[in-house]
């Protein structure tokens, strides 16, 4: 966080070594509740710099000016054509991005929701540093508790005789083999077979 804040939550700084680094920023990690998570990213000024190139060159690929062919137009006359916020515009949507990627592969942290990007300070200013926030939600952490020290007793169960007497009731019934009953109506337990004629 920078100066003036006080987060209310922990907070993790990311900040890899020289050798390690591929895009000049800093990281700090803020825990919110209900697993969401926000990203504290610092970009350089440098690296704002070169959104700004990439901009202009991206910008001049796509945009028609007139006596030029595309990508040939000098600056002055593609930002003239587009207009300074135009160039601003696609040079902080680049550094956003390009950062929060970054940042995601810094971390370790994996999204589960599209980011809320929002500018901090007074917004994006190709001289300076840019500092923006990247808020998602992650999937929840577990933390199981000391569930091996848990026993549950089995539930005991009284057999008497006469539910011995039903258990071999029921199994000698099961086995016990169909025979014809013609004089009398059908009743429960019997096993009817019909047979369906049409008309």
């Amino acid at each position: 966080m920078r100066a003036g804040s006080s987060p209310a939550f922990p907070t993790v700084s990311v900040n890899p070594a020289p050798a390690e680094r591929t895009f000049p920023l800093n990281v700090q990690i803020v825990k919110l509740p209900q697993s969401q998570v926000s990203l504290d990213i610092e970009v350089d000024s440098a690296a704002v710099g070169n959104a700004i190139d990439r901009a202009y060159q991206r910008l001049s690929q796509r945009v028609n000016v007139p006596g030029f062919r595309k990508g040939k137009a000098p600056r002055a006359v593609l930002e003239a054509a587009v207009g300074r916020t135009a160039v601003l515009e696609e040079a902080a949507d680049s550094a956003v991005d390009d950062a929060y990627r970054w940042a995601l592969k810094q971390t370790g942290l994996e999204p589960l929701t599209p980011p809320e990007i929002e500018l901090q300070g007074e917004g994006f200013d190709p001289s300076r540093p840019l500092y923006f926030t990247a808020k998602f939600y992650v999937r929840p952490s577990v933390q199981l508790g000391d569930y091996r020290s848990i026993r549950v007793a089995p539930p005991k169960t009284a057999i008497d005789d006469e539910a011995v007497e039903r258990v071999i009731r029921r199994m000698a019934e099961k086995e016990a083999p169909w025979e014809p009953v013609e004089d009398r109506p059908a009743a429960a337990g019997d096993l009817a077979l019909l047979k369906l004629r049409d008309g």
